[in-house]
């Protein structure tokens, strides 16, 4: 059973979003079968939302692929569907009016982290992957660069010889 209780989930890097009742209901083997997808130790989930962190577009893509594969659908005329891509800088990657994204702070001293969760929802409570610390994290110091960004991260130079 899904809750109704205000919960987010963490966004570092590229988060792949998808909505955990889609993904109960139509990818094949359900929860178990959905765990066995995801390729590193960046999950995180709450009632409503599971997310699985990627630092390069080729990850996500590449990831994105699998549950398209498994019957989830991305984008669906003008909007996402069952899932949704995140970067932590720019927020979702296409519109997705169910997903709403924030900078929390939390912990004292305040530290500042991305979350997101059903729009409208409260964020009571923020789901971290399992070992994480703010601590040398993304949410810390950010330490990725958006594929399409790189055109314009160089600069000219000139060589003294």
């Amino acid at each position: 059973m899904i809750l109704n209780i205000g919960m987010a989930v963490l966004v570092e890097a590229f988060s792949v979003i998808v909505r955990r009742r889609a993904m109960i209901d139509r990818y094949p083997g359900g929860w178990p079968a959905f765990r066995r997808t995801i390729p590193n130790a960046t999950l995180c989930e709450d009632d409503h939302l599971v997310r699985v962190g990627f630092m390069t577009p080729s990850d996500v893509e590449a990831f994105v692929s699998i549950l398209e594969a498994g019957g989830l659908i991305f984008f669906r005329g003008e909007e996402t569907e069952d899932m949704s891509v995140v970067d932590q800088h720019r927020g979702p990657t296409l519109p997705t009016p169910w997903l709403e994204v924030r900078t929390i702070e939390i912990f004292t001293p305040k530290l500042k982290v991305v979350a997101c969760g059903l729009a409208g929802q409260p964020f009571d409570r923020i789901g971290f992957p399992k070992g994480w610390t703010y601590q040398g994290s993304l949410s810390e110091k950010s330490g990725f660069i958006a594929q399409d960004t790189l055109k314009d991260c160089f600069l000219p130079i000139q060589v003294v010889r």
